[in-house]
């Protein structure tokens, strides 16, 4: 899959005052009826905090408990990612190699309608 670059780590995690949820990513995660937590829940995680997102806004990088996760918005897919470490994920995504990161797709557990 092919991603583009990340906003930079600086511009990605600048919170809003009530929210700790980056900027450009909260229209997805405002509340619990919005794409994200629902698409989040059909995968079986639990809560998630949205860490980065891609320029075009088809890919975000999440997380959920210690796990860091990337959801593939075009098909509303969810992998979860061998590596823990975000700023190597930042790095792929920001570069657009994420494909050679090893991850694996999650089972939808509640259907979505797509």
């Amino acid at each position: 899959m092919s991603s583009s670059p990340a906003e930079s780590p600086a511009k990605s995690s600048i919170k809003k005052s009530d929210s700790d949820i980056p900027i450009g990513i909260e229209d997805d995660w405002e509340s619990p009826n919005d794409i994200g937590p629902v698409v989040a829940h059909a995968f079986g995680l639990g809560p998630v905090r949205p860490i980065l997102e891609d320029k075009l806004g088809m890919t975000q990088i999440i997380q959920s408990g210690d796990k860091f996760f990337m959801w593939d918005e075009m098909n509303n897919d969810i992998y979860e990612f061998a590596c823990q470490d975000v700023g190597e994920i930042y790095r792929a995504l920001h570069h657009r190699e994420l494909q050679k990161l090893d991850k694996w797709l999650l089972k939808e557990i509640t259907p979505l309608i797509h």
